[in-house]
């Protein structure tokens, strides 16, 4: 019992030395996150349902046929060729190609070299492969972040 409050302030000391800092989110782009963990954590947490907690939530910049996308998914592990992370909401939320231009400023990474203090995280070299992620589409539209489609886990962003 006197080992709780220790813990407690080891991991916020290990979250607040964790580099996270050096990584701005706009807020267009954190609303969605926040919205997806709080939902996805509803579901994980009801006992009839048997999915299981994601520790881990990336972010991901891509463009198709000249339009630029945003894809947030769940994850067990994390890519060990990461821009940078945050913690939110308790989460691990990590950044994969922060430097496309379909980024537009939701992201900045100040520290590209930040110390990568992930060791209670599995990362893809420990990774098992049969995990099939919750995932979220959102197309950039008039400086507005649209949901276009979403995986098994919908979600009502409007």
């Amino acid at each position: 019992m006197k080992k709780t409050p220790f813990r407690i302030l080891l991991a916020f000391l290990l979250i607040g030395c964790s580099g996270s800092d050096s990584v701005q989110v706009d807020n267009r782009l954190e609303e969605k996150i926040h919205l997806i963990i709080e939902s996805y954590q509803k579901k994980v947490a009801d006992p009839d349902n048997l999915s299981l907690d994601p520790p881990i939530y990336e972010v991901h910049f891509m463009k198709r046929e000249d339009q630029c996308f945003v894809v947030i998914n769940t994850d067990y592990f994390y890519r060990t060729d990461l821009d940078g992370y945050k913690f939110i909401k308790n989460k691990l939320v990590t950044f994969y190609i922060e430097d496309s231009v379909c980024n537009e400023d939701l992201v900045k990474i100040s520290d590209k070299e930040q110390e990568m203090n992930l060791e209670d995280y599995i990362s893809e070299e420990e990774a098992f492969d049969n995990y099939s992620p919750a995932w979220w589409v959102f197309q950039l539209r008039d400086n507005k972040l649209v949901a276009t489609k979403q995986g098994r886990h919908k979600i009502n962003f409007e």
